[in-house]
């Protein structure tokens, strides 16, 4: 049988698979090890820019690999032998022998997002899912594996001294018990034996792992038109179960985030799907607060200008009033470049979005 089921008995059919910065070159080299007749299906989430042309990344998987690569669309079937490659600015989420496509919110202020299809694969398909986290930068990745491995699934990762940018799959081995660390070049060799390996006994799902799953479902771009102010209430309920109210905000639309309890990492989730790390949400919190800084400084800048502008019109005919503008515009050239000083150190330090991989459009 070609789909890919939900009853136990089956082999480990179902792979999905994160790669980011410098993920690409390890990804085709994994794939070209692959036979064409692999008995899984395979998923793949590379950080893009959300105006990628899709076509271009099937087309650079498909001339190393005799498997077929597709972009999936909307409830798909999934289909074995097949690399679906989440397109550029959505994710994908998987439903029994279904694939879901959607512009949801992002996680990690990704779309698509690593942790979003891994911990809906292992919600989906439990033990018989393989985890691979291929180079990339920062932590998307890590919750989601997690989330694989407490239901039952394999990790594997890329060795950190193999990859281009070794942050993911580091952060893997740093927070979860990895089943196994390779070189790309020896990657495929144990994928084709672990596919070919029975899945563990179907193991029961965490209670927050199927309401994290079925929030990322509930807020997509196909079930957002249904959602109403009573389902809004029941997500916050739901977190309520599994998350404690923080006096954080969202980032994204300025709501309430809840700390999640479960996991290894610090990880956040509003009420209308954002979900964050601790690092994403310090680069998020980063970048709005220099764009404040900006709007600050072009406000100071302008009120500066006015009143030297009223000074030199009245410095002959009123003097005393004309130095009053001149005091207090001197006082603002003070607060001016102070804020200046800040924004440069923001701009002079290693933590700025472009210089770490996290560089993604404004809209949520």
């Amino acid at each position: 049988m070609d789909t890919p089921s939900t009853t136990a008995g089956a082999n480990h059919d179902v792979v999905v698979i994160g790669a980011s910065a410098g993920g690409i070159p390890p990804l085709e080299e994994l794939l070209r090890g692959l036979p064409a007749d692999l008995p899984a299906a395979l998923f793949v989430v590379v950080h893009r820019s959300a105006d990628a042309d899709d076509q271009v990344m099937v087309w650079s998987l498909q001339r190393t690999t005799n498997l077929r690569c597709v972009v999936p669309v909307h409830g798909e079937t999934i289909r074995r032998g097949t690399v679906y490659i989440a397109p550029s600015d959505k994710h994908i989420l998987l439903k029994e022998d279904r694939i879901l496509v959607t512009r949801g919110p992002r996680e990690n202020y990704y779309r698509p997002s690593i942790d979003t299809v891994f911990r809906s694969a292992a919600v989906a398909f439990g033990s018989r899912v393989i985890g691979i986290i291929l180079s990339g930068m920062l932590q998307d990745g890590t919750a989601g594996m997690e989330a694989i491995k407490r239901c039952g699934g394999i990790c594997l990762v890329q060795k950190p001294e193999d990859a281009a940018f070794p942050s993911m799959p580091l952060s893997v081995l740093t927070n979860l018990d990895v089943d196994y660390s390779v070189a790309i070049a020896e990657m495929s060799i144990v994928l084709k034996d672990l596919v070919q390996r029975p899945a563990d006994e179907t193991r029961e799902k965490p209670y927050d792992l199927l309401l994290e799953a079925g929030i990322a479902e509930r807020y997509t771009n196909n079930n957002l038109p249904n959602v109403n102010t009573m389902e809004i209430e029941q997500t916050a309920r739901e977190l309520d179960q599994v998350a404690n109210r923080s006096p954080l905000s969202c980032p994204d639309c300025g709501g309430a985030l809840w700390r999640m309890k479960e996991g290894s990492q610090e990880r956040y989730r509003c009420h209308l799907g954002h979900a964050f790390n601790a690092e994403s949400m310090l680069l998020r919190n980063r970048e709005s607060l220099e764009e404040t800084l900006w709007v600050a400084l072009r406000t100071l800048e302008e009120r500066r200008y006015v009143l030297v502008t009223l000074a030199q019109e009245m410095s002959e005919r009123q003097p005393g009033k004309a130095n009053a503008y001149q005091e207090r515009a001197d006082e603002l050239t003070m607060h001016v470049e102070r804020i200046r000083q800040v924004i440069m150190t923001f701009n002079g330090s290693n933590l700025k979005g472009e210089e770490t991989g996290l560089n993604p459009p404004a809209s949520a």
